[in-house]
């Protein structure tokens, strides 16, 4: 039985040589590493398209696109975010091709021929999370980033803590 969704096997050198292009909607909740990171809210958008280069390398170019609730920085309430990922690698085998084209390409290890989906699109969309969730200005929980300006003075009376002791001091006498 073939599986499907995010576990769904894909022969990488078949896809290649036929110049393949697969798109797919994939539940994002079946990602866990991924939904460990983020509460997805849409099913994530795949199209991957494959060639064959000249040197026999596979090729992959991937697009990527779901929404999810991320935690602010600032205010820390769950903010929407559209999350879009795109990327152009070469798949390789070993450790000794990743070195020798990873100077000028960007490069994804397979060890076999076959990889799931799931897998093969997990880790692009960990890299595509934005470092910084809320950047509003006029984020209503965020801390207040200015300050009074040099030489102005404050025109509230400070509170004296030893008012309430004076107070109490004063009533105990009576």
């Amino acid at each position: 039985m073939k599986a499907s969704g995010v576990n769904e096997c894909l022969q990488l050198r078949t896809l290649a040589a036929s110049e393949a292009v697969i798109e797919r909607i994939l539940p994002s909740r079946d990602l866990p590493r991924f939904a460990a990171l983020v509460t997805p809210l849409e099913d994530l958008q795949v199209r991957l398209a494959f060639t064959e280069r000249e040197d026999g390398q596979v090729s992959l170019v991937g697009q990527l696109q779901t929404r999810v609730a991320l935690e602010c920085h600032r205010c820390l309430e769950a903010v929407t975010i559209p999350l879009t990922a795109e990327f152009d690698v070469l798949i390789v085998r070993a450790d000794e091709e990743a070195t020798v084209l990873g100077a000028d390409h960007d490069v994804m290890q397979v060890p076999t021929d076959e990889i799931g989906i799931g897998d093969l699109v997990e880790d692009e969309l960990i890299l595509a999370l934005p470092t910084t969730v809320c950047a509003q200005a006029d984020c209503s929980k965020a801390p207040q980033l200015t300050y009074p300006a040099a030489g102005a003075t404050d025109q509230r009376k400070p509170d004296n803590p030893f008012q309430v002791l004076e107070r109490l001091k004063q009533s105990k006498q009576k």
